[in-house]
């Protein structure tokens, strides 16, 4: 991803801004999201990754390749890889956070709360036990874990 960052054109395309820092792509491990205002940056920005990858013989998948045009973009460009066109999607989950479209987060935070809902669900058996140290000890456990 170096080499994308250093690929001239590619400096080329407009970046979002988030709290006046300019973002062209969010990377983790093998997550990447590449972000930019015109379909052609995209574009450009996806191939080149695509390039620069495929020197060190690693291959973006285009089953597990998807775009995802914010409300604000009035045509879906279509991002070909391998001769594969790539999916349009309304969300997708990067680093265990669900990203619309529209940029409203009330379904993540229903997510999230959903996930805590079952991992509580878990002890069930625990609360109902008669044992009041158990509790404690699972309770000062779960608090310190978290601060």
């Amino acid at each position: 991803m170096r080499e994308v960052e250093h690929d001239g054109q590619h400096l080329d395309f407009q970046a979002i801004k988030m709290n006046g820092e300019e973002i062209k792509e969010l990377r983790y491990a093998d997550d990447t999201a590449l972000i930019s205002k015109i379909p052609d940056g995209l574009n450009h920005i996806l191939q080149s990754v695509k390039n620069h990858s495929e020197e060190k013989d690693l291959y973006l998948n285009p089953s597990k390749t998807k775009i995802m045009a914010t409300d604000k973009c009035t045509d879906v460009p279509k991002l070909l890889v391998n001769n594969e066109e790539l999916e349009s999607v309304e969300t997708f989950v990067y680093l265990g956070a669900q990203i619309k479209k529209d940029g409203k987060i009330t379904p993540q935070i229903r997510r999230r709360l959903a996930i805590a809902a079952g991992k509580l669900n878990k002890f069930q058996k625990l609360w109902k036990c008669q044992t009041l140290v158990t509790k404690l000890r699972t309770l000062k456990a779960c608090i310190y874990y978290f601060r």
